[in-house]
């Protein structure tokens, strides 16, 4: 977890616990449209820290798709080598999946073989 997003978490929390109240308690509203509980700073700050980390998360993005002495990329072309990279990582697992299936197959036809010479 990021740490604004722990940072809005906490102030929540302790904003809570401050009215010794729970969030239940605090955020039910019998009328929504005349009874305003809702605090417009606990939400703003979690806007932005949901919108530091999204950008966050860009940056780390675009630096890793960047390498070192390469030109950045669009935002259109790291998503696009992201899915790629992907797919490939799919379609690795899927092979190292068969192959693992296929050795488990042949150990339990030994074993099976095995077997059979012990009874004769």
């Amino acid at each position: 977890m990021e740490i604004g997003t722990y940072s809005a978490y906490q102030t929540v929390r302790y904003a809570l616990k401050a009215r010794q109240t729970t969030a239940l308690e605090y955020f039910n509203r019998k009328d929504a449209h005349n009874n305003k509980v809702v605090d417009r700073h606990l939400c703003v700050n979690m806007r932005l820290s949901a919108q530091r980390y999204k950008k966050v998360q860009l940056e780390r993005r675009q630096k890793k798709a960047m390498g070192v002495g390469k030109k950045l990329k669009t935002v259109k072309a790291v998503k696009e080598q992201l899915k790629s990279e992907t797919k490939l990582n799919y379609e690795n697992h899927i092979e190292l999946e068969l192959a693992r299936a296929k050795k488990r197959k042949m150990e339990e036809r030994l074993t099976e073989l095995a077997k059979k010479k012990r009874l004769q």
